[in-house]
């Protein structure tokens, strides 16, 4: 039987080949307004792994999609749903349709996940449909950082965003299921600590405004 360390190794591993080095993963300039290709790109793909906020969400998304048992084309579908709705906000934000980042709706979006996961609750219309609210609102987030940059940076940080988005929704997703197929009993508690991590982060966020 695969031991609870060896399953641990092969997460890390795998984290570690989908992820970018941390110390390229924002912007090269700093707190700078991205003004080329690469900076817009570089600060696209930084942004969802540097805020913690973020990073936890795209987890608990992953990881509720691959112990919910689902079909793996209804997971792609769920998955691009909440990318489009992430670059849907991202685009509302940065062409001034809508300024002011609700920094409420994402510690909610956490709260909830956090009980999702914690219930294991089975993604159906009304899970999908937080999943597109939840997107849209973390895309108004990803904005901030691109608010007044010329078009190309713009493009190239949403294709930054689109692709370690994917990059780590679709690994950790398979990591997960991989990982219940060698040994289902060890991966049970899984779902239930990034519930309380989501649960304690989303609390702490709300008793913060």
């Amino acid at each position: 039987m695969i031991s609870f360390f060896s399953i641990y190794r092969h997460f890390l591993l795998g984290m570690t080949m989908t992820f970018p080095v941390l110390a390229l993963a924002h912007h090269p300039l700093g707190a700078e307004m991205p003004i080329g290709f690469l900076d817009g790109f570089l600060s696209g793909v930084g942004h969802p792994l540097i805020e913690l906020k973020h990073a936890l969400f795209l987890l608990g998304f992953s990881i509720l999609l691959a112990v919910s048992k689902i079909a793996l084309s209804r997971a792609w579908v769920l998955i691009v749903a909440f990318l489009f709705a992430t670059a849907v906000g991202t685009l509302s934000a940065v062409n001034e349709l809508l300024i002011t980042v609700l920094p409420i709706a994402l510690a909610v979006s956490m709260l909830i996940m956090g009980l999702l996961l914690w219930r294991l609750i089975i993604p159906r219309v009304a899970v999908a449909l937080f999943m597109l609210v939840a997107g849209f609102f973390h895309g108004l987030a990803f904005s901030e950082t691109v608010i007044g940059a010329e078009a190309t940076p713009i493009l190239a940080y949403i294709i930054g965003l689109m692709l370690v988005q994917i990059s780590l929704l679709f690994s950790v997703f398979t990591l997960i299921r991989h990982c219940r197929k060698l040994n289902p009993a060890v991966m049970e508690s899984v779902p239930s600590f990034f519930a309380a991590v989501l649960v304690a982060s989303g609390t702490i966020m709300t008793l913060g405004f």
